[in-house]
């Protein structure tokens, strides 16, 4: 059988040789195109897994700006709360800063969870800065009756520190040092979230930068459930928790509080 010749529009005889370079060229520039579009997307899946921000699962967790409704400017290490929903251990000294909190002492602050978390996988990070003395900076996730259940340390002065565990008995979030000397530390934000890789901050140009900053009037919110000041006796609810707004975690006990500045408030307290 006799073929006829194919040719091109310029003329030129489509061979076999030509034929197989051309094939060659499609080849290599879909194995071109394959490539790129493979760089994209490992582009954007950096850009998700920098920059995707899962919930945050502790109360007033930016130091930068916390919720402090008993109005102190220092905490002395007394075993008792500080800054809304953090628990301040016997000789750990919490001082509040304009861009963080200075925690200094031997031991740690802790938050307690309301309830146990499901069985899942979490993770705890904190962003610290100016971390001095011989003792490491300890993140601790735990139980409030059994104890730690996994621990990450540093001896960084800046950083990030986080720890990861796989449990159903996550109800206590500690960050603070081991009890071997007297050191301090300026925490800037702390989070706790579900799944092993954390989301609180991302790094530009070698530097900690937070994902996100949370609304100041949400978190506020959430800490009211647990204790609510007012300037006067007449504005504090009585009756119970479902006459306070936010509805609080359980009815409340009535106190007093003096603040910094000399100024005594009216408190209902549902704390942990």
């Amino acid at each position: 059988m006799a073929y006829q010749k194919q040719y091109f529009q310029n003329g030129e005889v489509l061979t076999a040789e030509r034929l197989n370079h051309i094939e060659d060229g499609i080849v290599n520039q879909d194995e071109q195109i394959l490539e790129q579009k493979e760089q994209i997307n490992q582009v954007n899946e950096n850009i998700k897994k920098i920059y995707a921000v899962n919930k945050n699962l502790l109360d007033n967790w930016y130091f930068g700006n916390p919720v402090n409704q008993r109005g102190k400017t220092e905490y002395p290490g007394n075993a008792n709360y500080t800054i809304d929903r953090w628990w301040g251990q016997y000789d750990t000294n919490l001082k509040i800063k304009d861009d963080g909190i200075v925690m200094d002492g031997s031991w740690n602050i802790d938050q307690h969870l309301e309830n146990t978390l499901p069985n899942g996988t979490y993770t705890l990070s904190v962003l610290f800065k100016e971390h001095k003395g011989t003792d490491v900076l300890r993140a601790i996730i735990g139980n409030k009756a059994t104890g730690d259940i996994n621990v990450n340390a540093t001896y960084e002065s800046d950083g990030l520190l986080s720890v990861t565990a796989t449990s159903d008995k996550i109800n206590r979030l500690t960050f603070g040092f081991a009890g071997k000397g007297t050191d301090s530390v300026k925490l800037i934000a702390a989070k706790l979230e579900l799944g092993s890789t954390q989301t609180l901050a991302h790094q530009e140009n070698g530097q900690w930068v937070l994902n996100e900053i949370p609304n100041y009037a949400e978190e506020l919110a959430k800490c009211q459930r647990y204790f609510h000041v007012y300037n006067t006796s007449a504005a504090r609810p009585t009756g119970g928790m479902y006459n306070c707004v936010p509805t609080m975690r359980a009815n409340p006990v009535q106190s007093t509080i003096t603040t910094a500045d000399g100024k005594t408030l009216y408190a209902n307290s549902a704390d942990l």
